[in-house]
């Protein structure tokens, strides 16, 4: 499944009922942010469609950042139905990635 980008103007595809949503906040300055890009990549094509993968640049979407009181990058949160069920912040892993959008995911 492809990643789509997010911005103040299109954030309603957040809200999408009974959808499983990992969103990950970043910025074009942010190493960090770089870093995960793959891992991101990685997790959108093993998803299998079961959860929408989405991407928030922090310079363009400040509504956002605002909404979900973002204060660092990256963040990345899990969402259903526009609400957060999961949030984790840094650099993650694979493993990391797979456990915060499933685990939390199937809790709710």
């Amino acid at each position: 499944m492809p990643i789509t980008d997010i911005d103040d103007s299109n954030a309603s595809i957040l809200d999408t009922p009974g959808k499983t949503v990992l969103v990950e906040f970043y910025n074009n300055r942010c190493p960090a942010c770089r870093a995960v890009q793959k891992t991101l990549e990685q997790f959108a094509g093993e998803s299998g469609g079961n959860t929408m993968v989405c991407t928030v640049n922090t310079d363009n979407s400040p509504g956002l950042v605002r909404r979900f009181g973002v204060m660092s990058v990256p963040t990345f949160l899990v969402l259903r139905g526009g609400s957060v069920v999961g949030r984790k912040a840094g650099a993650v892993g694979a493993g990391e990635l797979r456990e915060l959008a499933f685990s939390e995911a199937e809790l709710r």
